[in-house]
């Protein structure tokens, strides 16, 4: 299999993410973390974030929609995912800091399975259509 739904899934997830955290959610985020957000962003996490986590979803989402050429694979799968690692940073977050709302915990979490299954459909679907030439 070639790198290409990896790159796809990449491509997706950082222009899903720059849309919500810069245009649809920004102010709904600013407003709940303002009191512990760095004053900048922190570059060297967001480059090993971005493929580390594009990483995740293909192999435990789309490789194995691909296999099963199943889209409905691809929104379960990415789904789970999406939801078990969004969960863990935010509920980690939730019992550790003092000062972390509970409604970005919700808010936050939604967004990741929603995020993971549209990557991972995207990426499943240029994925077979390559393969289909």
């Amino acid at each position: 299999m070639s790198l290409f739904p990896y790159f796809s899934t990449l491509v997706t997830l950082a222009v899903l993410d720059s849309v919500w955290l810069l245009i649809i959610a920004y102010s709904f985020y600013k407003n709940q973390l303002i009191h512990i957000l760095a004053p900048a962003e922190t570059a060297w996490a967001v480059i090993i974030l971005y493929p580390l986590y594009a990483f995740g979803v293909t192999y435990f989402a789309v490789l194995p929609a691909l296999k099963e050429r199943s889209t409905k694979r691809a929104i379960v799968l990415g789904a789970l995912f999406g939801l078990a690692v969004y969960g863990y940073y935010n509920l980690t977050n939730q019992a550790m800091l003092m000062d972390w709302p509970p409604l970005y915990t919700l808010v936050d979490m939604v967004w990741g399975v929603c995020i993971t299954v549209v990557a991972s459909v995207v990426s499943y679907t240029l994925a077979v259509r390559r393969v289909g030439r």
